[in-house]
């Protein structure tokens, strides 16, 4: 029942961005992100390899 309660405050903070739009302002104007699946990291472009945390999983995003 807090949830629900606490739902409209949630929604007031972030200024009821989705999360698609929360993540175009973190990205250029070419509408692709690249991260890291393991720590986060973000890249300009394609890699195979975090340099970060040496994880082989990253992530590619089209917006």
């Amino acid at each position: 029942m807090l949830a629900v309660r606490l739902m409209p405050v949630c929604i007031q903070r972030i200024g009821g961005m989705g999360v698609v739009t929360r993540l175009r302002l973190l990205i250029d104007d070419d509408g692709e992100l690249y991260e890291c699946r393991n720590c986060g990291e973000k890249f300009d472009s394609d890699c195979t390899e975090c340099s970060t945390c040496d994880s082989m999983e990253i992530a590619h995003y089209e917006f």
